[in-house]
């Protein structure tokens, strides 16, 4: 029996994308984390499904409130907070206190074949080490997005290298393999065992009826369907306090809709917000719960223009969906500071990007990366023509 570990709207379409076409015939449990938007009724709708043997909902006091885990996710960290946390996450790797943090939950009760998780979710790191060491359960990655492409998922950093040397095990070592879709387009593709993910694309009636139904779609509200540009809210805002690097980004991705919106204001725009109901403003946002990649599953794209600071967004409708609308990264035109924010200089930056998408692309003209705010204009002023002739 195997289990999977979700807690985002991506991993949930990742989700259902290799149990419909990769394990179909094996009997699963699907855990929900409750730590994005509509996560609990998420669960309802799967249950509805019949997808999965059984759905359980991991309500997020478990993890932020439970007395053996440090709070790090509170927008104001102090001294004591950050030395708990540092504590916490060198020396958590051992059974005794998995044991108390999981001994009330199904996670702890029960044995599976295989996992699949996200790989970078640290509680559930925890819970995977102790089904592997314990149980002897297999433990495989599912692509997390950006993720996962930028970072070797199988190689232990630096805090899981100190726990190694002071005899903990380390979670990482445990993966067997990593699910993904496009698989070369990732910066260590020789370097860990990848599995091929088959795209989520031509599928059957039966099978489109299935992610329609889980995730309610209606057609009226199909927002890449009936409009021509998506802008996408990041989490900068929210994660501002963490650095002024953060902030900038946060305020500098709603000047660049204000000034989007001036320019398209005869165009049919939509303002998408991030899954986790973070980052733009709440009064600029059509609440929409449906998530965007099954949008971009339904729809042709090849007319379409996301426009995003950076976002996993940018990437999926080539990588996941074999899809190639029109792009606008705006990471330089709001002077993210690269090195800060991505942890890599702006040369091992730009060839990530190539690597991931570019050499992906056939038609490259179609992905725009602005320097300056006058650069994005003439972008916007460009795209909006090449789409008109197009349509004519």
């Amino acid at each position: 029996m195997d289990a999977y570990l979700v807690f985002g709207t991506y991993h949930l379409f990742q989700t259902i994308n290799i149990k419909l076409h990769e394990n179909r015939a094996v009997n699963s449990d699907v855990f929900i984390l409750d730590v994005f938007s509509n996560a609990e009724q998420m669960v309802r709708r799967l249950q509805e499904s019949k997808l999965f043997k059984n759905v359980y909902f991991i309500d997020k006091k478990m993890l932020f409130e439970n007395k053996y885990i440090p709070n790090d996710r509170k927008k104001a960290i102090g001294i004591k907070e950050k030395i708990q946390s540092k504590l916490y996450n060198l020396f958590n790797h051992n059974l005794l206190l998995l044991d108390k943090i999981y001994k009330n939950t199904p996670l702890y009760k029960k044995s599976y074949n295989r996992l699949f998780t996200f790989g970078n979710f640290q509680y559930l790191d925890r819970f995977c080490l102790y089904h592997c060491i314990k149980k002897g359960t297999e433990n495989f990655c599912v692509e997390n997005g950006l993720g996962t492409r930028l970072r070797n998922t199988s190689v232990a950093g630096k805090d899981y290298e100190k726990r190694e040397k002071l005899g903990f095990s380390n979670y990482r070592s445990t993966i067997l393999g990593t699910y993904m879709c496009s698989p070369r387009n990732t910066l260590f593709y020789n370097e860990r065992n990848i599995i091929e993910q088959q795209y989520p694309i031509n599928l059957s009636d039966d099978d489109i009826a299935i992610y329609k139904k889980i995730y309610e779609y209606d057609e009226k509200l199909d927002y890449i369907k009936h409009n021509d540009f998506i802008f996408v809210g990041t989490q900068f805002k929210d994660l501002s306090y963490m650095n002024e690097d953060y902030k900038k980004c946060g305020d500098g991705e709603e000047k660049f809709l204000n000034i989007t919106k001036d320019i398209l204001k005869n165009q049919k725009m939509y303002i998408k917000q991030h899954p986790n109901k973070i980052g733009l403003k709440k009064s600029e946002i059509d609440e929409n719960n449906i998530p965007i990649e099954l949008l971009q599953m339904l729809s042709p794209l090849e007319n379409k223009v996301i426009i995003a600071l950076y976002s996993n967004i940018l990437f999926t409708s080539k990588l996941v969906f074999n899809k190639e609308p029109y792009l606008i990264f705006l990471y330089k035109a709001i002077g993210m500071n690269v090195k800060n924010v991505v942890k890599m200089t702006e040369e091992e930056f730009d060839n990530a990007n190539r690597v991931i998408l570019m050499d992906a692309y056939k038609d490259k003209t179609k992905i725009f990366i602005p320097e300056t705010l006058e650069e994005y204009k003439d972008c916007l002023d460009y795209i909006k023509k090449e789409i008109n002739k197009r349509k004519a």
